[in-house]
């Protein structure tokens, strides 16, 4: 039995490609930005006292930023994996829900996964760009705002697409 609030068939399938989109995108996303910070927090950085005059974050700091921003990648990785594959096996059964009622459990587990990574992609994102401004302030500050320029279209987006 069809509810007024659930989607059609097609809208119900390109919700599903969304949610296999975003959890690959987020994998590839992750291990990238994972492997990349993580290599610059091991990283011997010399902390000249001359070299940081003036900017709002010192090196310790930054490597603090840096840590945050490579555990952010990791989790959004595990949980991308995690869904991705939940996805692959209960695809049907999601799309169908969908259909039914648009209150299955597997469509908010959906949206509360996507929207889980799509936030631990973009708070990452603005701990790196964070972290730059220790080393270049401009570069870092204007990072800074276009994360989070970035942010507030991509939950715009999240918020229309899932709800």
């Amino acid at each position: 039995m069809k509810n007024e609030n659930s989607f059609s068939s097609n809208k119900a399938y390109q919700l599903v490609k969304i949610y296999e989109s975003l959890f690959r995108a987020t994998i590839v996303i992750s291990t990238f930005g994972g492997s990349i910070t993580f290599q610059v927090i091991i990283q011997q950085i010399p902390d000249s006292e001359s070299v940081n005059q003036g900017h709002h974050f010192d090196r310790k700091t930054a490597r603090s930023f840096l840590a945050i921003a490579w555990l952010l990648f990791v989790l959004a990785l595990g949980i991308a994996c995690l869904a991705a594959a939940l996805l692959a096996f209960n695809k049907e059964r999601l799309r169908i829900g969908l259909i039914k009622t648009r209150r299955d459990s597997y469509a908010a587990w959906g949206a509360l996964a996507s929207g889980i990574v799509l936030l631990l992609l973009l708070s990452a994102f603005l701990f790196s760009s964070m972290a730059v401004s220790s080393y270049a302030e401009g570069a870092g500050w204007i990072a800074t705002a276009f994360t989070c320029v970035f942010s507030i279209i991509a939950l715009t987006l999240w918020v229309r697409v899932c709800g």
